[in-house]
Formats: structure tokens, C-alpha cells, sequence
């Protein structure tokens, strides 16, 4: 129970995005644990891309008693920052290997907890701005690899959480304004970066977020 709760419920659903090829190369292995997966599995498979060892581990924990499987995905979960860095820093390798693109990218940079939440709403919610950080510079770095146009940049950066508002908007209203101005530096960064500062959608996402950073945000304490 301890396991469920404390790993399963943080963990991120990767196997949804994994492109077809792959997850019949998986079948067999996750049949009897769904999705979402621990982060120590996505660290596996993400960094490592080596099946195998991701077989193993799925065999391993089945077969342990309660007691050492948690202490193994303690081991396991006690980086989950590092982890995340990986994952990321591994999207190169995804593109290469696996022929990955922005169809699979979007999932990855918007994957949902157990709870159906966003991971990053959720880091946003928690002011995790490490990991925040590491979401936006890894469609930074990557974007131009992966296929991304400024209207699929302006997607991401509209997208909406469960509550109906942006990344941007909640950090604004929960009074992370140190997150929101990274959310909206990044925007800009970018803008500049694929040529598109002219973009009318950016225009306006760029004004309406100046525009809320002049204002007190209602979670503020004054």
C-alpha cells in the first residue's frame, strides 16, 4: 500500500506516449503492472532504452517481498529531480532510436499523473521551480529537433490544466510569480529564437502576460 501511494501516485504515464513499435517490444513485460509507471521504470527506459533491463526490473519486482520492493523504489525515487534530468536530456537519443517527434513529444512534456493531473500543473502547484524549469528547457533545446512550429509552441504554451487555466496562469494565480516570469522569459526566448516575434498569437500571449504581471496575484500575501 505504502508503494502505491507514496510512488505510483507521484509517477508519470510514459507508456502512452512510447510510439507503437514499442510497446509491442514492452508486451509481456508491463502486462500485469499498468501504467502509470514508477519513475525508476522511466528512468530505464527513457535514459537507458534498454528493454531488458526494464523486463528485469518488471520480473524483480514481482517476485520481491513487500518490504525490499519498497526499499528499491525508495533507492530508486530518492533523485526523482535527477531523474527527470535524463529523461530529458535523453530526447535526442528518443529522436534517433526510437524516431521520435512531436507527437510524441507533446505527451512526454504534458504526461499526467495516476491522479490525471499534468506533471507540470502539478510541479507548478508545489513551486517546484527545478522542475518547472527543466520542462520548458527541454522544449527549448529540443523543439527545432522534434519538429516544432511557432503554432505548436503556442499550443503548449495555451494549454490548459484540469482548472482551465495555463502553466502562466496558475503560477500567477497561486502567487509563484518567480515561476511565471521564467514561463513567460522562456515564451519570449523562444519567439526570438524561431523567428517568430511577429507571430500574432505570441503578440498577444506575450501582452496579456505582461499584463498580469503588473497586477498583485490573488494568492499574494500583501
Amino acid at each position: 500500500k505504502w508503494s502505491n501511494d507514496h510512488v505510483i501516485n507521484q509517477s508519470v504515464a510514459i507508456i502512452p506516449a512510447l510510439p507503437k513499435e514499442q510497446l509491442l517490444m514492452l508486451k509481456g513485460s508491463v502486462d500485469e503492472i499498468t501504467p502509470p509507471l514508477s519513475p525508476a521504470t522511466m528512468n530505464l527506459l527513457m535514459a537507458m532504452g534498454q528493454n531488458h533491463q526494464l523486463t528485469q526490473l518488471m520480473i524483480q519486482l514481482q517476485k520481491m517481498p513487500e518490504l525490499h520492493r519498497t526499499e528499491m523504489l525508495t533507492a530508486y525515487n530518492s533523485g526523482h529531480m535527477n531523474v527527470i534530468n535524463t529523461i530529458f536530456n535523453a530526447l535526442p537519443t528518443l529522436f534517433n532510436t526510437f524516431k521520435f517527434d512531436k507527437k510524441n513529444m507533446k505527451p512526454l512534456l504534458l504526461a499526467n499523473n495516476s491522479n490525471e493531473y499534468p506533471g507540470l500543473f502539478s510541479a507548478i502547484q508545489h513551486k517546484q521551480q527545478n522542475v518547472v524549469e527543466t520542462v520548458y528547457l527541454a522544449l527549448s533545446n529540443h523543439a527545432r529537433l522534434f519538429g516544432f512550429t511557432a503554432e505548436d509552441i503556442m499550443d503548449f504554451w495555451q494549454h490548459k490544466a484540469p482548472q482551465k487555466y495555463s502553466a502562466f496562469e496558475l503560477a500567477f494565480e497561486l502567487g509563484h510569480r518567480v515561476i511565471a516570469e521564467l514561463i513567460l522569459n522562456t515564451l519570449n526566448k523562444m519567439a526570438e529564437s524561431f523567428g517568430f516575434t511577429d507571430n500574432p498569437r505570441y503578440i498577444a500571449e506575450k501582452n496579456y502576460m505582461e499584463a498580469l504581471l503588473k497586477k498583485a496575484s490573488p494568492h499574494t500575501v500583501r
